[in-house]
């Protein structure tokens, strides 16, 4: 298998399971809110924010797994998993099991995206110009 498809490949795997794990993170708080009843409370978030957060993590994820969106859904993950782990933070649990996991999270989802070759390995000046890029020259109409 050559390199790239090789790094293509494991981008994928990387992908899958932050969108598995969101996924299944976001089903939980959804559907079956009362198995995070504990966390939520020790935590300090209403039990009713349980379906909130559950969407917002199923959102992240399902725009994570659409290529055209996969950039801005690395960008809510990132947002989402760093609002958990100041929660964390705030709760002087620094470096736990979930802060941990969740900086794995944020990690996966752009190591990911760069393996699978949705964000450039390439420095900007090697890139080629486009008509939207801002190193293109402007044209003036008549």
């Amino acid at each position: 298998m050559p390199a790239a498809s090789a790094s293509r490949r494991i981008g994928q795997l990387l992908s899958a399971a932050v969108v598995l794990g969101l996924l299944a993170d976001g089903a939980v708080q959804l559907f079956q809110p009362t198995l995070v009843a504990n966390e939520m409370i020790r935590s300090g978030w209403p039990m009713d924010m349980a379906p909130v957060v559950g969407g917002i993590a199923v959102l992240c994820a399902l725009l994570y797994a659409i290529p055209q969106t996969a950039v801005v859904g690395a960008i809510l993950i990132t947002g989402f998993v760093g609002g958990a782990i100041a929660t964390h933070l705030r709760l002087n649990e620094i470096l736990s099991g979930a802060q941990l996991i969740c900086i794995g999270i944020g990690v996966a989802a752009w190591t990911g995206l760069w393996l699978r070759g949705r964000i450039s390995r390439e420095p900007e000046a090697n890139q080629p110009q486009t008509r939207l890029s801002s190193r293109a020259p402007n044209r003036r109409l008549a």
